[in-house]
């Protein structure tokens, strides 16, 4: 009986190790990637947003980033956290080779008094072997709408 007890309890440690259940660890030991896994997010780089500021008018900016990854990558996206506390998310567009974006509208700020309104535009990517960039993702830019200084001038008699 203890032969059938020992030889079940061999079979589950080595299913253990090697369907890699509870994490790979097996005693303390962490079994490595398999050669060539990617386990890595995409790497951007150059990431620019232009205009960057507006003088009361809103308007349309350009993101653009170079994106790259050894397993290539799967899709690209902005996160544009706008002066109200929301988001958007504004799919990028490959561009040609490794470079990707998109264009993205800024609203006007024409109230007398206020303070800017200032945009924080964000990069997530995800490569074909599922790596994202992990939240809040990788600092584009900012985009600021300036709003006028003070309130209109009195109509003159």
């Amino acid at each position: 009986m203890r032969v059938i007890y020992l030889g079940f309890f061999v079979l589950c440690l080595m299913l253990l190790g090697v369907s890699g259940c509870s994490g790979g660890r097996l005693g303390g030991f962490v079994a490595p990637p398999a050669p060539g896994l990617d386990l890595t997010p995409p790497e951007v780089q150059d990431q620019r947003v232009r205009p960057a500021t507006f003088r009361i008018n809103g308007g349309q900016v350009t993101i653009r980033a170079r994106v790259s990854d050894p397993s290539g990558v799967a899709d690209v996206n902005a996160l544009v956290s706008k002066p109200d506390g929301t988001t958007d998310l504004v799919p990028l567009a490959l561009q040609r080779s490794d470079i990707y974006q998109a264009t993205y509208n800024v609203a006007d700020n024409v109230q007398a008094g206020a303070p800017p309104a200032i945009y924080i535009v964000r990069l997530r990517a995800r490569d074909n072997a599922n790596n994202e960039i992990p939240l809040p993702g990788v600092l584009v830019g900012t985009v600021t709408v300036e709003a006028p200084f003070g309130p209109p001038a009195p109509p003159s008699s």
